[in-house]
């Protein structure tokens, strides 16, 4: 696929190609079809300019392109395109800092949750490092506003095709000029070279380069029009391809696909957090604490939070855990929440370990759990049996990427410990069962 691509793109000019591709790939017919754009997109940046002939590219051109790739690739793309995504035309607002934004979906499951979980984790304290890149960040916002309220009241946005939609001239004219952007922070400009290249066996597969080859068992293949060292570094699905926010073409700068921008803002801050050099983690982890803890305030009220698990004498018997909640007179949970880390599998499991170790540990020496409580009336004190108490371990960890998977070997929930991202954390009642009806 990719030599194709090169030869049939080498015929027009660049940024004319890059700006019907990126005007198309807005319209909410095209949704759906959004990984077949990234790639037609992530391909043409990566060829030189050089390499272009610069014909005029009419609309009826593009029209023949379209429906030339469509032809040979749309088979490439089914099982990527099997999910039904949530409507762009129907706008989720966005509040920050007072300021309603609205977004493009892309692919991503839950784009309202991690919008707001970056701007909570990157921006809820005051960092130089991370400031920089706020006004990147809600300046893309605001020109994804800009965007999606002129497509509501489009009447051409609201027609459908099954098929990837070419828009009218009118259409093009309208919105090109959106994705054109003046003053750039050049660190954020995508680079194709600095893009791995995808191995032979993963272009064979996911490219359909030799249909013939996954019937072949060989770790090698000699794919005649491709070497991998001089390889386009080319799209991989599955993932976002891009490393910046801006893209230039010769001597004008132009937003890459607004729906890729979300994974780009957490790939660059997550290499900005995750750095031995980053000198404010304290700051961040703080930060996440506060606002765990406001969190479980609102659902459980602070009457419910204990300032601390205590004995008769009113001594503390331990301050591992940063939130208890006593929900009921014999049931409750104990939160622990994980620092940010580069190695959130060995925290999560060294904190279950301790956590369990913790609790166990209590449970031996004292006979009576006590909490204590601060009301109008000052502090109150709550006792109950240790073993007659039902108490149970949420974890809750908060990681700066879209790209984690968790496989953890212990069982940890046999131990009643239940480990939660932040964007996931369900109503912690659910873990305590209530007794059954007399």
């Amino acid at each position: 696929m990719e030599q194709e691509l090169i030869k049939e793109f080498s015929k027009y000019k660049k940024k004319e190609l890059y700006q019907w591709l990126i005007v198309s790939m807005i319209h909410p017919s095209n949704q759906k079809f959004g990984i077949r754009y990234e790639l037609l997109i992530h391909t043409l940046l990566a060829i030189e300019e050089d390499k272009f002939l610069n014909e005029e590219l009419t609309k009826e051109k593009f029209e023949e392109f379209i429906a030339w790739f469509e032809k040979e690739y749309s088979s490439h793309f089914v099982m990527m395109e099997d999910f039904e995504p949530f409507q762009q035309t129907k706008l989720i607002p966005l509040f920050l800092d007072g300021k309603k934004y609205y977004f493009f979906y892309g692919s991503l499951e839950r784009p309202y949750e991690v919008l707001k979980q970056f701007y909570d984790i990157v921006f809820s304290v005051e960092i130089e490092e991370l400031n920089n890149i706020k006004s990147d960040f809600l300046f893309s916002l605001q020109r994804q506003t800009d965007i999606l309220i002129e497509l509501t009241n489009d009447d051409e946005a609201r027609l459908e095709a099954t098929s990837m939609y070419i828009p009218t001239l009118e259409f093009f004219n309208k919105y090109k000029s959106f994705f054109e952007v003046q003053n750039i922070d050049k660190n954020y400009l995508h680079n194709s070279k600095k893009i791995s290249p995808v191995t032979e066996i993963e272009k064979m597969y996911d490219f359909g380069i030799d249909k013939e080859t996954d019937k072949i068992d060989i770790p090698q293949l000699d794919i005649d029009d491709i070497d991998l060292d001089d390889s386009l570094y080319f799209y991989e699905m599955g993932m976002n391809n891009f490393n910046g926010l801006h893209t230039k073409i010769a001597d004008e700068y132009f937003y890459l696909p607004f729906e890729t921008h979300t994974e780009t803002f957490y790939s660059i801050v997550e290499h900005i957090i995750y750095n031995n050099q980053f000198q404010s983690l304290d700051m961040l982890n703080n930060s996440m604490h506060q606002r765990m803890i406001k969190m479980l305030s609102y659902f459980f009220g602070k009457k419910q939070l204990s300032m601390g698990l205590m004995d008769n004498a009113k001594i503390v018997h331990s301050k591992y855990f940063d939130v208890i909640s006593q929900i009921d007179k014999n049931k409750t949970i104990l939160f622990k929440f994980i620092s940010h880390s580069d190695d959130l599998f060995n925290s999560i499991n060294n904190v279950a370990r301790q956590s369990f170790e913790e609790l166990d540990s209590l449970k031996q020496v004292n006979e009576l759990f006590a909490f204590r409580y601060l009301n109008e009336n000052g502090i109150e004190v709550s006792q109950v049996a240790t073993n007659i108490s039902e108490v149970k371990i949420i974890i809750i960890f908060e990681k700066l990427t879209l790209n984690y998977m968790l496989n953890i070997d212990e069982d940890w929930k046999a131990k009643n410990i239940f480990i939660y991202n932040s964007l996931d954390i369900t109503p912690p009642t659910k873990h305590i069962n209530h007794p059954a009806a007399a």
